[in-house]
Formats: C-alpha cells, sequence, structure tokens
C-alpha cells in the first residue's frame, strides 16, 4: 500500500496517510492544527526496519506495517473494514522463510526482503532511491559456492632398494662434476642388474656403488673403484 508522506506545518510531526485520503483535511494528531493531506509525498520513505504486525479486528486477515504508518487509518486488504496501526505488534513474528528476491530499478543493485515486507516502500541500500518490496522474486536464486576439494596429502610410497651410482671421470683435462645416478625398486635383482648395466656403460671413471635396504635399514651392497671391462 503506497502512502503519502509529510510533516505538519506548525509542529513538525511527521504524518502518513493513503492515496485515497489525499486532499482531505485534518487536525494534526500531534498539536492539533489543521493539515491537508498532500498528492504526493514530501517525505522521503522510511528505512525497513521492524515491521508492526497486527489482524484486522473483523475478519482475522493478518497486515504488516512500518513504524512510520503507526496511527495511519485504511481499509483492510482481504474485507475493507477499516483498520488503525498499532504502536506495536499484537501478532508474533513469522518465521523466517523464502525471501523475494528483486532489483533496484535505479542502480540494479540486489535487494533481499522477507515475505512480510511485501509492499513495503524504502530507499535502496545503494542509492537511497525509492524500492517497493514486489510479490514475488525477480531475481533468480543465488548458486551456492561449492566448497573447494579438500587437499590430498602427498605421498609417494618409497620403494624398499635404493641404488645409487656416483661416477667421477678422472681422465678429462677439466675435471667434470661427478655424476650421481638412483633408482629406487622392490626387487634386489632388478636393482643389482640396473647398477651392473650403469657401470658397463662407462670406461675409465672411478666409480662408488651402494645398494640401500630400507627395509633392514642398511646397505646390502657397496663398492667402490675402477670400471673394468670385466665387472661383476
Amino acid at each position: 500500500m503506497e502512502l503519502i508522506r509529510f510533516a505538519c506545518a506548525s509542529c513538525g510531526q511527521h504524518i502518513s496517510a493513503t492515496r485515497a485520503q489525499i486532499g482531505v483535511t485534518a487536525p494534526c494528531p500531534n498539536c492539533n492544527a489543521v493539515v491537508t493531506v498532500p498528492s504526493a509525498s514530501t517525505l522521503p520513505p522510511p528505512a525497513l526496519g521492524p515491521l508492526v504486525r497486527f489482524a484486522c479486528a473483523s475478519c482475522g486477515q493478518h497486515i504488516s506495517a512500518t513504524r512510520g504508518q503507526i496511527g495511519v487509518t485504511a481499509p483492510c486488504p482481504n474485507c475493507n473494514a477499516v483498520v488503525t496501526v498499532p504502536s506495536a505488534s499484537t501478532l508474533p513474528p513469522p518465521a523466517l522463510g523464502p525471501l523475494v528476491r528483486f532489483a533496484c530499478a535505479s542502480c540494479g543493485q540486489h535487494i533481499s526482503a522477507t515475505r512480510a515486507q511485501i509492499g513495503v516502500i524504502a530507499p535502496c541500500p545503494n542509492c537511497k532511491k525509492a524500492v517497493i518490496v514486489p510479490r514475488t522474486s525477480t531475481l533468480p536464486l543465488p548458486r551456492p559456492v561449492p566448497l573447494p576439494a579438500p587437499l590430498q596429502p602427498k605421498f609417494v610410497k618409497r620403494k624398499r632398494y635404493q641404488t645409487t651410482v656416483i661416477l667421477i671421470d678422472d681422465s678429462a683435462t677439466v675435471p667434470d662434476e661427478p655424476k650421481k645416478l638412483t633408482k629406487w625398486t622392490d626387487d634386489f635383482t632388478v636393482a643389482r642388474n640396473w647398477l651392473i648395466g650403469e657401470l658397463g656403460a662407462l670406461r675409465g671413471e672411478q666409480y662408488f656403488a651402494d645398494i640401500f635396504d630400507h627395509m633392514q635399514d642398511r646397505s646390502v651392497f657397496k663398492e667402490k673403484g675402477r670400471l673394468r671391462s670385466d665387472l661383476l
């Protein structure tokens, strides 16, 4: 229900009236000076706040009004009997339900309101232009943001045998950095054959070779020397 909001010229009392009361002359509820309802509001709309909830005495229709409408007399929206907005709610607050979601026509700001606030006029929280809460949502429901997948710890299963071969070239004019080669396996035969293959691929170099058994926590093969064609 759109209301005309204006102030008494004598005392400044804020007064609300329905559009059907435009042009009506009546005493100010505060100082009794004569006031006339203007054709348009001369006061800004009130901010959304706790609603005054009451029931029509004739039909029991539940009615909601803003605190700025306290004392306003208007027809019941259901049976047209005259009702006056009380100074405090006479009904318990409604259970929280789906919100009415809409956008400000001036700036596009997304706004949410309860169903009890349908029809309430209030300033947009962004641009302060007057907005009216519609009967139904005009915006789709926001999509829920999925939680990120839980972090998976990086776990690498360590194999049993760690074979290490270090090669040192002592024949070069300028010594190179030692070459370190490593292989992991669960099979001792594979570890030994890989070691033989790596040493057999090079000649004329010093070497250090080791097969470490992580299950027994000790080296099961260790050797150092110079590579020979008849090695192993």
